[in-house]
């Protein structure tokens, strides 16, 4: 059983505020920029407007796309004892590269992404190299 780098680590929190981010509870959708490029699942998106949307029979997998990258990856639902947390994106952050891994809706509802291969080598280095974790990065909104 492969334990979250969350619960590993000591992680540093950098919370991003970024205007235009809408969120939509009642149907799991939001849409809204992300400032920097990122891997999902075997995918690097690129900087820009993002839909992302629940999918699949009981939301066990989110549609992430822009206008010119699609993908759909496998999630795991979570939820928070913190209602009163933003809507937000997680990243996290080894140097300059950002893999998306947790994405909440309506503040107490999360979808968690898989960690993937070349995410646990970068984890692997970070901690040779830097003894330390990877940085978590949220881009969070308010609800519209």
């Amino acid at each position: 059983m492969t334990k979250s780098p969350l619960r590993m680590t000591a992680t540093v929190g950098l919370f991003v505020l970024l205007a235009g981010l809408t969120v939509s509870a009642q149907s799991g959708t939001l849409r809204g920029y992300v400032p920097f490029d990122f891997v999902v699942g075997t995918t690097t998106m690129e900087a820009g407007t993002y839909s992302i949307a629940l999918s699949g029979i009981s939301g066990t997998s989110l549609a992430i796309k822009n206008g010119s990258h699609a993908v759909a990856i496998l999630s795991s639902g979570r939820k928070s004892d913190l209602s009163d947390k933003p809507t937000r994106l997680v990243f996290h952050r080894y140097g300059q590269r950002y893999f998306l891994r947790e994405v909440w809706f309506a503040g107490d509802r999360g979808q968690t992404l898989p960690e993937l291969h070349e995410e646990r080598v970068l984890i692997d280095e970070q901690w040779r190299i830097a003894g330390s974790g990877p940085v978590t990065v949220a881009v969070m909104a308010s609800a519209r």
